[in-house]
């Protein structure tokens, strides 16, 4: 039912047969200097102090805190998790996430640094499977206060220290921050040596400025929420570009728009000069005439436009509708000259007709002949 590899064979004895739940020991946390990148620290960390992202910096977990009895209490009953999960554990995700729990926990010193150790309960069996086959170290996930203050302990240097430690879950990875020493233990009693480490465990890997480095799960993927903030940034600069663009545009359209009106009103400006409107009045003038001899009904108050379209629209059939100025003036002096010419003849020869009557008597022709008989 379960693999088991080499070194934790011992694991096997610590599972429940009634159950199959997989009950051990472990150290959960210690105190001491620990190295966190900047990402991890948070934005705001990042900012206020002017962090690198990818460098790693002390944080020191003093007695003080870490053994503190209401930090310590917030481990009891706490969820054991596969990894640690994207968002903290909470009534609705526990069904989900929820591998086991931690039902007691010790404290013990060596060397000069407090352990917590806890008693725990695996009821997952898939991630029993996980700790019998190696995954057996532990990395608990809690919420902190981050106070800036540059020390050393033990010779190693810190720039921030932990305070108001809450635990939220235990999660089991295959690299905790402890350096090996929080991992769960098959002898109840036993404390951790620090050289017996887990070996062979997969670290995340990320190429920085052309250098590669590993890096721990919860830092892989804090990068990866950076380079989906990075892209959305990407998107979001692509989109104002446009936006600029689009702007420039119409305020390139409007600059030829204002051109356009300042031209038309140089244009009107010199329709309302003096010899213009001279030439206005004139030429309406003689139009107005031209409707009256062609006895055309037409007003002085029309335009010149409706004049000549009333002209046209008197003397032939032709469709005005949406025809151009051009058009109606060329229609306009061809219909006028045709219809002038027509009334001139006309008027030549009645003209002509009267000259024969009361003329001189034309001696050469017939009547010339019978007046002459009649003398």
């Amino acid at each position: 039912m379960y693999t088991i590899d080499k070194g934790f064979s011992d694991f096997k004895t610590k599972i429940d047969e009634s159950t199959g739940y997989l009950e051990v020991s472990g150290v959960i946390a210690r105190t001491g200097v620990q190295e966190y990148y900047g990402m991890e620290l948070g934005d705001e960390i990042i900012k206020e102090f002017n962090l690198d992202p990818m460098k790693k910096y002390g944080v020191y977990r003093p007695a003080e805190e870490v053994l503190k009895q209401e930090s310590l209490d917030t481990y009891i009953n706490k969820s054991i998790s596969d990894d640690h999960p994207k968002n903290f554990l909470t009534v609705g995700n526990e069904k989900e996430l929820g591998k086991g729990s931690v039902s007691s926990i010790e404290t013990f010193n060596k060397d000069g640094i407090d352990y917590i150790k806890g008693r725990m309960t695996i009821k997952d069996e898939r991630t029993i499977n996980k700790a019998l086959s190696g995954k057996v170290q532990l990395s608990p996930g809690y919420q902190q206060q981050l106070v800036q203050e540059d020390g050393e302990f033990q010779g190693r240097k810190y720039m921030f220290k932990q305070t108001d430690i809450k635990i939220n879950h235990i999660a089991l990875v295959d690299k905790g921050r402890c350096e090996g020493e929080c991992k769960l233990t098959a002898d109840e009693l036993a404390i951790i040596n620090t050289e017996n480490k887990t070996k062979g465990n997969v670290m995340a890997k990320v190429t920085v400025d052309g250098v590669e480095h590993e890096i721990t799960d919860c830092v892989a993927k804090h990068i990866g929420s950076l380079n989906s903030k990075i892209k959305s940034l990407d998107e979001d600069m692509i989109k104002k570009e446009e936006e600029k663009k689009k702007a420039e545009d119409e305020a390139e359209k409007l600059k030829g728009e204002k051109e356009k009106m300042k031209e038309d009103m140089e244009e009107e400006k010199k329709k309302t000069s003096d010899s213009t409107l001279d030439a206005l009045v004139s030429a309406k003038v003689a139009l107005l005439d031209t409707a009256s001899k062609l006895k055309v009904e037409v007003k002085s108050t029309d335009s010149v436009s409706d004049i000549k379209k009333s002209i046209i629209g008197a003397n032939s059939k032709i469709d005005l509708t949406d025809k151009s100025e051009e058009f109606i003036d060329g229609v306009f002096e061809t219909i006028v000259g045709s219809t002038v010419g027509k009334q001139q003849a006309i008027k030549d020869s009645h003209s002509k007709a009267f000259d024969g009557f009361t003329g001189t008597p034309n001696t050469g022709g017939k009547f010339a002949n019978m007046a002459e008989e009649k003398l």
